[in-house]
């Protein structure tokens, strides 16, 4: 079984918790032997080199658990990100598959766009042949109506491309301006609705 993070870290104080056990224990030693010296008794600094030997080999064992504690952090990390690798690739795959869908709406609003016109210019010729002033070219275009319906059908879009109308009443679907610019006898009632 592979021991986690948490397992080394716990096996780290129960080591440093034995590594002042055998501190104490050295110098305990010392002061027992200096006392055995002193009062002409039995030699007891062998059990210094006990406890050194203990402290020594507490160490060697807290140096090993705190490298295979980086060990374990790393593999987690390593684990991580490549986890949030993969998110980032399956991100990268919906973003393109988003751009696409993009790509075909702006070309389908192309093709929209050219028929609007078109029929501008078949409306004006036809005013023309009945003997009617019709609006200009660039009235009929309507540039400001047409980034009022931008704004109206695509907010975030308008304003990445920096193209919002200069008033809020202009914000409003392009087929209600149309109606009300070049209004038709079977449809004379506009759909005057507007963006929240």
């Amino acid at each position: 079984m592979t021991e986690t993070p948490a397992d080394w870290r716990t096996k780290i104080e129960t080591l440093n918790a034995r590594k002042a056990e055998a501190e104490q224990g050295y110098e305990q030693a010392k002061a027992n032997a200096a006392k055995a010296l002193l009062d002409d008794g039995e030699d007891t600094s062998r059990e210094i080199a006990l406890w050194r030997d203990r402290i020594d080999a507490v160490r060697t064992a807290l140096a090993e658990a705190q490298r295979h504690l980086r060990d374990a952090e790393q593999a987690v990390t390593d684990k991580e990100r490549e986890a949030a690798l993969k998110r980032a690739h399956e991100a990268a795959k919906d973003r393109h598959t988003a751009a696409q869908d993009f790509d075909q709406a702006m070309a389908e609003a192309e093709r929209c766009y050219n028929r609007f016109l078109a029929a501008n210019l078949n409306w004006r010729r036809h005013m023309m042949d009945a003997g009617m002033k019709p609006h200009s070219t660039e009235k009929l275009n309507a540039g400001e109506a047409l980034r009022g319906a931008i704004t109206d059908a695509a907010f975030t879009l308008s304003g990445a491309l920096g193209c919002r109308p200069y008033s809020r009443e202009m914000r409003l679907p392009l087929a209600s301006f149309v109606l009300k610019q070049t209004p038709f006898p079977a449809r004379t009632k506009t759909t005057n609705r507007k963006a929240a």
